[in-house]
């Protein structure tokens, strides 16, 4: 760990001629980024992106962890929200269809860069998060958005981070305890488990999706088709019986 983090001091000194801005999403890898970003420049700009599907807690963590450590916030929302883009589009995003991320995300990423004059962002990516992220190198420009990304953690494992974390004794998003996930409330890369638990905690946002599951279909998709119907009634089931016994996927 103490290698990894020199190695990231000396690529901080190589690109000090750029215009940076920590790209921070409230998960645990841009927590680390943004701890170590800060150390080496407490003034550098700390964007989030509130794709409409933020998670409140993590709103509310962003927030918080803004005034505790004094960092320059500047949170960006999309032009259109989820809803405005779903009617549009007719489907729902896939892992292999990622329109969400484009819209929501990239877009208001885009329009940050130009506001804040930036040359490009420092992310949490990690290599071994995704085959697809095997490919990226430690500073890499976008062609598409036109910036450049610098992933001072690329080659970090998931046990590095977590080491990091509690070696600095650093605030992690509550999302983790209370869902599983810190990402959007909705997302086709959740797990039966997690969106169980938001359905819990705010069957506000699931019913919502059922609101447009008879024009576009059943808005999950596991080893098959899974309606938010689905969860609101085994929200419902595990109030009235405590637990989950009896329930078939």
């Amino acid at each position: 760990m103490p290698s990894k983090t020199r190695g990231y001091s000396g690529m901080i000194s190589e690109i000090k001629k750029m215009r940076l801005a920590v790209s921070f999403s409230g998960g645990k890898d841009s927590l680390v980024v943004l701890h170590i970003s800060l150390q080496q420049d407490p003034e550098i700009p700390v964007v989030f992106i509130d794709t409409t599907l933020t998670l409140p807690e993590t709103l509310e963590y962003v927030k918080w962890l803004a005034d505790e450590w004094g960092f320059n916030l500047y949170i960006f929302k999309p032009e259109h929200d989820f809803w405005w883009w779903l009617e549009r589009k007719m489907i729902w995003p896939q892992k292999n269809r990622r329109w969400c991320f484009t819209k929501l995300k990239a877009e208001p990423l885009m329009r940050a860069r130009s506001r804040l004059d930036l040359d490009g962002y420092l992310t949490g990516l990690r290599a071994k998060e995704s085959h697809w992220r095997r490919r990226w190198k430690y500073k890499s420009w976008n062609k598409t958005l036109r910036y450049w990304l610098v992933n001072p953690i690329l080659d970090w494992s998931k046990q590095d981070v977590e080491a990091y974390i509690e070696k600095h004794n650093l605030p992690v998003n509550p999302c983790y305890k209370l869902y599983g996930t810190a990402s959007c409330w909705y997302c086709p890369f959740h797990k039966k488990t997690e969106v169980m638990k938001i359905a819990e905690a705010h069957p506000e946002f699931i019913e919502r999706l059922a609101e447009y599951e008879e024009r576009y279909g059943p808005a999950f998709y596991f080893s098959r088709p899974v309606s938010a119907l689905e969860f609101i009634y085994q929200n419902e089931l595990k109030t009235k019986r405590g637990n989950y016994s009896g329930v078939v996927w």
